[in-house]
């Protein structure tokens, strides 16, 4: 599955220059798109956080192509934040704008919790490096890991990025700034794009002879 973290960037100093219902409204405006466009590609909000979400693809609802889906809605939620990053900036004066990491692989569904409060979310390193794509990621861009540029890297362009030292892990990890999609629609273009592989034992040994049998009426009994 793919893991999809968002926030919105420099959300501490907007709560010092804003009263609390004014940045109630921007961050309810803001999670609005974050729902419809998640959604959209049929991914799951897992919880809120405050100043952003955490959404899953690939779970609860099984999707083969999670990853082509999570890169689809990061995109589409950060055109949806620049257009009402704009009016935030003529209302306020603020730069409005989010961030959002995407990381691919194995998770560990379960629930946590007591009697008084239960949770079902998806726990292990997946989750983990995804929120470090998040915090890692530039205000306005989407980062994503190497696990994910490799499932959806024939559909969508990339930037590749320097290696990102993330916390617990000794080697350096792969990013890649998701740019836009890319001219290929479906698996057969992608497969196109890559070279298609070659027959195996179909030589051209000049013209083919066919033999035709055909049945004439006064044959059939």
């Amino acid at each position: 599955m793919t893991v999809l973290f968002a926030d919105v960037a420099n959300y501490t100093s907007m709560s010092e220059k804003l009263d609390p219902e004014e940045v109630h409204q921007i961050v309810d405006g803001c999670f609005r798109i974050l729902f419809d466009e998640i959604r959209k590609y049929e991914g799951t909000i897992n919880k809120f956080t405050g100043d952003g979400a955490m959404a899953l693809f690939g779970a609860p609802i099984a999707h083969e192509d999670h990853a082509h889906r999570a890169c689809y809605a990061a995109l589409a939620i950060q055109k949806g934040m620049e257009e009402d990053g704009e009016k935030i900036r003529k209302q306020y004066g603020l730069d409005f704008k989010m961030r959002i990491g995407l990381n691919s692989g194995s998770v560990l569904m379960g629930s946590v919790g007591n009697d008084l409060q239960m949770e079902y979310t998806a726990m292990g390193d997946t989750t983990n490096l995804a929120s470090r794509m998040q915090m890692n990621a530039r205000p306005g861009t989407v980062l994503i890991s190497g696990n994910t540029q490799k499932l959806a890297r024939n559909f969508f362009e990339f930037q590749s990025l320097e290696k990102i030292p993330v916390k617990g892990k000794e080697e350096l990890q792969d990013a890649f700034e998701l740019l836009r999609t890319s001219e290929v629609k479906s698996r057969i273009e992608a497969s196109v794009a890559k070279g298609l592989t070659p027959f195996v034992g179909r030589k051209n040994s000049g013209r083919a002879q066919f033999s035709i049998n055909l049945f004439q009426p006064s044959n059939i009994i």
